[in-house]
């Protein structure tokens, strides 16, 4: 069992040796999401201040805060860089070495992907949930938090598997950067970076509601802060999941239908 394990072991601490070696530019990715949260934030002070209200859409100014902390943390959790490994993997002629390695190259984005998880948890979610608890004055319960971190593993795998179609967008027009930085941006917005979900016009709301992007923020936050219903969490997990299987049957199969093109591409 130890022999079949190695490679992926070991596969696994080089990745995680990677970010932590060029942990400088992880950081500051890290920082930069912080920054957008605090300066969230200040806005909503503003908005509260100039108000003269207590409560805006269901949240106290408190509230406010320690909903985008978390949501900071939270987010980071979820995202997954397979995409841009793809695309490096492909610009720098190296993809078809990769598929020739003893570990399965989609096992290889996903360690990497992993490895990633561990560092932004250990960098940026754990300090931003200690900040919330400490500022915002967030209950935390166990079952808080292990409802929270089961919808953080789906939004992770949802994340995951549609940054892994986009990286095979690559196959065929090689940067993608465009669209890496759109579809990032539309995610964070139906996760509820910008605004938490319920406060959006109950149309829209309902629609975001629909898509499983809400498991990578909003879902999660709302759980460990006591305002998620009972039905909200079903019916969030029930989406999130239904969407994480649609997922991966389309990408299993696109897989196996562009792979074959990968050494026209790839070196």
């Amino acid at each position: 069992m130890n022999r079949y394990l190695d490679p992926y072991i070991g596969m696994f601490r080089i990745t995680l040796k990677d970010y932590l070696y060029y942990k400088t530019d992880f950081i500051l990715g890290m920082l930069f999401s912080v920054g957008y949260a605090v300066l969230m934030i200040f806005v909503w002070s503003v908005l509260f201040a100039s108000s003269g209200k207590s409560q805006i859409g269901g949240f106290t100014l408190e509230g406010i805060y320690a909903y985008f902390f978390l949501f900071t943390a939270y987010f980071g959790m979820s995202q997954s860089n397979i995409s841009n490994t793809m695309q490096n993997n492909i610009l720098q002629g190296t993809i078809t070495l990769s598929m020739t390695r003893p570990v399965n190259y989609v096992t290889q984005l996903l360690l990497g992907s992993l490895g990633r998880w561990v560092v932004a948890t250990a960098l940026l979610s754990l300090p931003m949930i200690l900040i919330a608890v400490i500022i915002a004055h967030v209950p935390i319960s166990l079952y808080g938090v292990a409802l929270s971190m089961a919808s953080i593993a789906l939004g992770f795998a949802v994340y995951g598997l549609i940054s892994f179609l986009i990286g095979t967008v690559a196959i065929f027009i090689t940067y993608i950067y465009g669209i890496r930085y759109v579809s990032s941006m539309l995610i964070y917005l139906a996760a509820g970076g910008v605004l938490p979900l319920s406060m959006f016009p109950q149309y829209i709301a309902n629609f975001m509601y629909s898509l499983p992007f809400q498991t990578m923020g909003y879902l999660p936050v709302s759980i460990l802060l006591g305002t998620a219903t009972p039905s909200a969490i079903i019916n969030g997990f029930t989406i999130g999941i239904i969407w994480a299987i649609a997922l991966a049957i389309f990408a299993f199969f696109w897989w196996k239908k562009v792979k074959g093109r990968v050494s026209s591409v790839g070196g």
